[in-house]
């Protein structure tokens, strides 16, 4: 997912995944977390870096199969 807005500045990164974080003034800061949190439940992974152009690319990463039992 590509979010084209001002961006993510590096102190903010550092804290993107964190509980109550926001960079909005009406925002809870529970989105990112929630979100990091079920994709980290199913052995994934979520990153987020600047987009060419401005802007920040996310990126989840997911296995495809369960693991072995």
């Amino acid at each position: 997912m590509r979010d084209y807005g001002a961006g993510i500045s590096p102190a903010e990164v550092s804290q993107l995944f964190t509980p109550f974080f926001t960079t909005k003034a009406n925002g809870l800061g529970m989105g990112l977390k929630i979100s990091a949190t079920i994709v980290r439940a199913h052995r994934g992974e979520i990153d987020c870096k600047p987009a060419v152009g401005g802007g920040t690319q996310f990126s989840i990463l997911l296995p495809l199969s369960p693991p072995p039992r």
